[in-house]
């Protein structure tokens, strides 16, 4: 969240007033587009869940601009990586 002042010379825009406004932005070429409900964030760290050959591995992301419903995210992921969609801290890594 941030701050911006807006000039009101007209007096338009009543005092204290606030106001929730959408900046479209072209994103990154280098994130991937995921449901906000597949990234976890825990006390420890953020993360995905990947399926790989069968076995779940929590990979650590960060992330970066986030929509109404889809966010950005960063990490050691590959476009042809599958994401858990519904992600939670109750699933656990199978690494063997």
């Amino acid at each position: 969240m941030c701050n911006v002042d807006v000039m009101n010379i007209d007096e338009a825009l009543p005092a204290g007033m606030y106001a929730d406004v959408i900046i479209y932005s072209k994103g990154n070429v280098a994130a991937l587009v995921v449901p906000k409900s597949a990234v976890v964030t825990s006390t420890e760290r953020k993360y995905a869940l990947v399926s790989k050959d069968g076995k779940i591995l929590k990979t650590v992301v960060s992330n970066g601009n986030a929509g109404m419903d889809k966010i950005e995210i960063y990490g050691a992921l590959k476009p042809v990586d599958t994401v858990i969609i519904n992600a939670n801290d109750e699933i656990k890594e199978n690494k063997t």
